[in-house]
């Protein structure tokens, strides 16, 4: 019942802001371009037992070159906590810098290519909002992870996104792009 409310919770909020952000491109092209991210991601539990959980995530990207961007994350998930065999529920809260160097320059040479592929990392961390009754040391830990990543434009200023790779806490993240 919790997976299916964070779901809806993620694909709420996707399309509440996608929509407003939609209304508003802008002309760019090659570098000084940003584009906004809104999506979720797959994490694994962070204790021994392997629970999935979605959470909501918001990402920030500003093209440096046409092969190099670097941006900003952040993210909010419910998560159900499971150590010592009991259950506990607590809010987490991701956020860090991405780098992204894009490949599909080498391969297409449009000014507004519908695909873009890119491999991508990601140095951050999550806070989690532990209460006393809940035995875990750290509230405070590493987020980190490298991904292949494709995006393809649906039409020229928005479009999907698919990344898939190894993370200590998510390795895969789907939604929403927009190119400003």
């Amino acid at each position: 019942m919790l997976f299916k409310k964070q779901i809806i919770f993620a694909a709420s909020i996707i399309l509440l802001t996608g929509t407003s952000i939609l209304s508003y491109p802008q002309e760019t092209e090659g570098s000084n371009k940003i584009n906004l991210k809104l999506g979720c991601s797959v994490h694994e539990s962070f204790t021994s037992l392997k629970k999935r959980h979605i959470a909501g995530r918001f990402e920030f990207n500003y093209s440096l070159t046409d092969h190099l961007e670097t941006g900003v994350y952040t993210g909010y998930g419910m998560y159900k906590l499971l150590p010592q065999g009991n259950e506990w529920n607590t809010n987490v809260v991701f956020y860090g810098l991405n780098l992204n160097y894009y490949i599909s320059p080498y391969i297409i040479k449009k000014p507004y290519p519908k695909l873009s592929i890119y491999l991508s990392g990601k140095f951050g961390g999550f806070y989690m909002f532990l209460t006393e009754s809940i035995p875990l040391e750290k509230e405070n830990r590493h987020d980190y992870g490298i991904y292949l990543d494709a995006t393809y434009y649906i039409i020229k200023h928005a479009g999907l996104y698919f990344e898939i790779g190894y993370g200590n806490c998510s390795f895969t993240k789907v939604g929403l792009v927009f190119r400003l």
